[in-house]
């Protein structure tokens, strides 16, 4: 799986190889942990879903606790316990999202917002921003846009 990823990695958007690379660490994650039990195939339905809704609505509406479990038909109980089930925390996975909604800003050459106010509509201080960045993806995010942009650069001369 790992390397037909990778060999397809040319015909994929930097995004679509992102995204399968994060599913392919949280596989393997849940492997190494023996997570193979039936019963936690739902619990890991739902907390996809909420990725999957925290990842659409981060910047553009509230993705606080109570109204995530809201929008999702759950209690903000119900929604801590299958998270925890899952190993994480509803915040761990809502600064995880954000961090990569901020990535994928980061990385489109049409984003022109400051680096600064990316950080505040993901719900971060600037300060706590960079160092949560630089600690995810090993690069503070204005060296992250920058290689990236030079990388697009370089790929359309």
């Amino acid at each position: 799986m790992i390397r037909a990823a990778y060999a397809e990695q040319g015909d994929l958007t930097d995004r679509e190889f992102n995204a399968i690379s994060d599913r392919i660490t949280e596989l393997l994650c849940m492997l190494c942990v023996g997570d193979t039990q039936p019963q936690h195939v739902l619990h890991a339905e739902v907390a996809e879903s909420i990725r999957r809704y925290l990842r659409e609505h981060i910047g553009h509406g509230d993705v606080r606790l109570p109204a995530v479990a809201q929008a999702l038909g759950w209690s903000p109980r119900q929604l801590r316990f299958v998270l925890g089930q899952n190993g994480t925390t509803f915040r761990d996975m809502r600064r995880d999202e954000a961090l990569r909604v901020a990535r994928d800003l980061l990385e489109d050459p049409r984003t022109t917002t400051t680096v600064a106010e990316l950080a505040t509509r993901c719900g971060f201080t600037p300060n706590w921003f960079s160092a949560a960045f630089k600690e995810r993806f090993g690069q503070a995010p204005r060296e992250f846009r920058k290689r990236r942009l030079e990388e697009i650069a370089g790929e359309q001369r």
